[in-house]
């Protein structure tokens, strides 16, 4: 039978994935922001992403999914460990 991690694992396991879906979904709604906002000012195409080197913007249109579904991994995988954690403690008691 495999030994299950120990509760300080698990704890520092959730709590960095947490903190790592926190920032991707952050900086997603930061960038998703900054879009709506030269939508919103009426800017030429593309200006929200003209500060970046010459890249095609569905390349940045893929950046900002693959930004999402790390942050959506992060935050379920989290909250596994979480569960983990939990349940050792209740067993604890």
């Amino acid at each position: 039978m495999a030994d299950s991690p120990r509760p300080r694992t698990l704890r520092a396991a959730y709590l960095m994935l947490y903190t790592l879906g926190g920032c991707c979904t952050a900086v997603c709604v930061a960038l998703l922001a900054w879009v709506a906002f030269c939508i919103a000012m009426e800017k030429e195409p593309l200006a929200a992403i003209s500060f970046l080197p010459h890249v095609p913007a569905a390349v940045i249109l893929l950046l900002i999914l693959a930004i999402m579904v790390l942050g959506v991994v992060c935050w379920q995988w989290g909250a596994r460990f979480h569960q983990r954690y939990e349940e050792y403690v209740l067993k604890q008691r």
